[in-house]
């Protein structure tokens, strides 16, 4: 019960774009999901709310994935680059001596 309390407070405190951003990322208890749905329900959010939040998450969520995979292919890209260049410079002491 002071758990409830608790998350009821912190709940609370947050704006409703947050309780939507915290409703969508998932990850929470069935007594958390109740009392955020409280919370959500007192403010008078709605399912297009929730759904927007949820689309805008998903928006976020695949723009860090894609980022991530960019990041990636550059960091690959970078060893290959110096791999070559150490390879050229190997080749060019080899003849060289």
């Amino acid at each position: 019960m002071e758990e409830d309390s608790r998350l009821r407070e912190h709940y609370g405190a947050l704006s409703t774009d947050e309780l939507l951003d915290i409703s969508v990322s998932g990850g929470l208890t069935e007594v958390a999901k109740l009392l955020l749905d409280e919370e959500l329900a007192r403010r008078g959010a709605s399912a297009v709310d929730y759904a927007a939040a949820k689309a805008a998450r998903a928006r976020i969520d695949a723009d860090r994935e894609r980022n991530t995979k960019r990041f990636l292919f550059r960091i690959r890209l970078a060893i290959i680059f110096l791999v070559v260049i150490a390879m050229i410079g190997i080749c060019i002491e080899f003849f060289l001596t």
